[in-house]
């Protein structure tokens, strides 16, 4: 018989130049597959539910070898994002993360053309934080469904390696950042260059600054580690540790790898260039000029647009 379940309470064109310091910490990216704007790429929101489903898979199989109790692990992880939950909405840490992430936003612009101030900065964090938080208590809720939790355990005890994903964090990211840069309109016409190029500008001083501030070893992780030992009282240094790991490891892979495809090389950016070239020179039947117009659209505080991190 199956090992039962038990349901946890949730209690607790010329192409206008990028003037930022290049980032010293990014691997390089893998080809894009040309495939991956079809429409089985999931979007974020998708794809990071797909990947908790296969981390609890991969911690209830471990449970079973190890003969521990599954109502003890499904408990511990739905505490775990409970205490996510809290952490990341705990004013101190909001504050520390804001005034961090407008001074590496300022360290980052070497263009006097492009802006940035310390309202927009938390701006920003408050989005990032605010969808981590409603992630994590949707996530503790998933773990008091028995429905769910027979899935996640069934999935577990089968021979074959049963995953959740369907794509590569490089795939969604690169549709989710073309999808940005083109920015369609309900006729589905790209937005013109000069749009464009100040539009990714923008995106690629944040995404870069948030990269730095979200470093597993940055200046974050003693803030975060932290405001989770608030909440896990009972969770031993070495996975406290671990978590605190996970959670940067996630919003910096992703921000990093927004990075890279924004880049002037970016495989996302020299696509949406090319799409919008194409769109707009049949149109008007003449090639597209940017002109200086990106770089006077920039000037007016692009660079507080920021993607799912």
């Amino acid at each position: 018989m199956p090992t039962q379940l038990s349901t946890v309470t949730a209690t607790a064109a010329t192409t206008t130049q990028v003037h930022v310091h290049p980032p010293a910490t990014i691997t390089p990216a893998e080809p894009v597959p040309a495939s991956v704007s079809a429409p089985a790429v999931p979007d974020m929101e998708t794809f990071r539910d797909q990947q908790f489903r296969d981390q609890v898979v991969m911690r209830l199989r471990a449970a079973l070898a190890a003969g521990q109790p599954i109502e003890t692990v499904t408990r511990d992880i739905a505490m775990e994002q409970i205490a996510l939950a809290h952490a990341v909405t705990d004013p101190a840490l909001l504050a520390t993360a804001a005034d961090l992430l407008f001074i590496a936003k300022k360290a980052a612009i070497s263009d006097p053309g492009f802006v940035t101030t310390a309202d927009e900065a938390r701006d920003t964090m408050e989005q990032i934080f605010h969808r981590r938080a409603v992630e994590a208590r949707g996530y503790a809720m998933l773990l008091t469904r028995p429905a769910f939790c027979s899935d996640m355990l069934a999935a577990a005890q089968a021979a074959n390696d049963c995953r959740f994903t369907t794509a590569t964090l490089q795939e969604v990211k690169f549709k989710e950042t073309l999808d940005e840069l083109l920015h369609r309109d309900a006729n589905g016409e790209p937005q013109v260059l000069a749009h464009l190029d100040a539009f990714r500008d923008g995106m690629y001083i944040t995404h870069h600054a948030l990269a730095q501030l979200f470093q597993i070893n940055g200046v974050l992780r003693g803030p975060l580690k932290d405001a989770l030992a608030k909440h896990l009282p009972g969770v031993t240094p070495e996975h406290l540790q671990a978590l605190t790991t996970s959670w940067l490891f996630d919003r910096e892979a992703a921000a990093s790898l927004t990075t890279q495809l924004l880049g002037n090389d970016g495989a996302a950016y020299t696509q949406a260039v090319a799409e919008s070239k194409a769109f707009h020179q049949k149109k008007l039947g003449i090639a597209p000029s940017t002109t200086h117009v990106a770089r006077a659209l920039a000037s007016k505080s692009e660079t507080g647009l920021v993607m799912d991190v």
